[in-house]
């Protein structure tokens, strides 16, 4: 039983990157053809970011800026967003849990081995204070 749900959700991983691999074909296309990019989710968008520029899989912030200049360059002048623009751009956090969903549930375009210990580390200290934050009896 154990065996059948690991593999049934193996699969279902899979069926995704076959999904989203074949957005990132259309989402090129259309971008190389200068064509309407706006059907394609934000998800879709940070992967193609993840795949385009190798250097963002370990950066939430370079990616994002990334992310920003490509999808969003109306709004970045001279490689500056106004305090008045930022309002108009997706959150950072919203495309850092893109990416986190892309790189760890997807299982594509990972991160350097380095980068994914830090992650790890600094998850399990968010966890260790939480988990110290309550009160006592409920965990």
């Amino acid at each position: 039983m154990v065996t059948e749900t690991i593999l049934s959700k193996n699969i279902e991983i899979e069926r995704k990157r076959e999904k989203r691999l074949l957005n990132l074909q259309n989402l090129h296309r259309a971008i190389l053809n200068n064509l309407d990019i706006s059907k394609f989710s934000r998800l879709d968008k940070v992967a193609y970011i993840l795949w385009q520029k190798p250097n963002t899989r370990n950066s939430d912030r370079t990616h994002a800026i990334e992310y920003y200049k490509m999808f969003h360059h109306e709004l970045v002048q001279n490689a500056t967003i106004t305090f008045e623009n930022i309002y108009k751009l997706p959150k950072m956090y919203d495309i850092q849990r893109d990416r986190a969903t892309i790189q760890n549930t997807e299982r594509l375009f990972p991160a350097k081995e380095s980068t994914i210990e830090k992650r790890c580390e600094k998850e399990q200290e968010y966890k260790t204070f939480y988990l110290q934050s309550l009160p006592s009896g409920i965990t």
